[in-house]
């Protein structure tokens, strides 16, 4: 994926996936950062 962000990406690709997986990306998103 060149020129595109990680965590951004894959927030874009999967908006629905993220809501209800809020609650554990919230420390990956922290330590991805």
């Amino acid at each position: 994926m060149p020129g595109r962000p990680r965590s951004g990406g894959l927030f874009l690709q999967l908006p629905v996936v993220h809501i209800p997986l809020q609650i554990p990306w919230l420390p990956i998103q922290v330590i991805s950062h």
